[in-house]
């Protein structure tokens, strides 16, 4: 219900806005889409070993002894699902990719209201989706 109440008071302007960046996203994701870092499958590989209950190592095989080399272990244990599941794991990471940018917008928008009371719900996720568009590129994530 409060997502509906928040949609009710976006007024004018912030629409058009907030349609723009959401043009942009799909541009953007339909581009890179086809495209994966690889990164990406570093992650995927470990999530792969875990799923099998094994202990990710990025250098498996290699005769190497094992490493934790992994700089974010929720994002490796948010994939593991995708091979127990029998799902693409590729689409199951950009797939939760989208759902948790989604959710950061959301999140940005309360802590620029919270900062900021005179700001409409509009412009907060207006806001909000332009700062998380150019942290993203500064980061080279999107």
């Amino acid at each position: 219900m409060k997502l509906l109440s928040a949609v009710r008071e976006i007024k004018g302007i912030w629409w058009l806005v907030i349609a723009v960046e959401a043009g942009l996203a799909v541009i953007v994701f339909c581009e890179l889409g086809a495209y994966s870092f690889d990164d990406a499958y570093i992650y995927l590989s470990g999530a792969r070993q875990l799923s099998r209950g094994e202990l990710p190592n990025p250098s498996a095989g290699d005769g190497q002894p094992p490493t934790n080399s992994f700089a974010s272990h929720l994002w490796l244990l948010l994939l593991t699902p995708a091979f127990w599941l029998g799902l693409s794991p590729i689409l199951w990471a950009k797939a939760l990719g989208l759902v948790l940018l989604v959710a950061s917008v959301f999140q940005a928008a309360a802590v620029l209201r919270r900062l900021r009371p005179s700001l409409s719900r509009g412009a907060s996720f207006a806001l909000a989706g332009v700062f998380l568009v150019f942290i993203s590129s500064a980061f080279g994530s999107v």
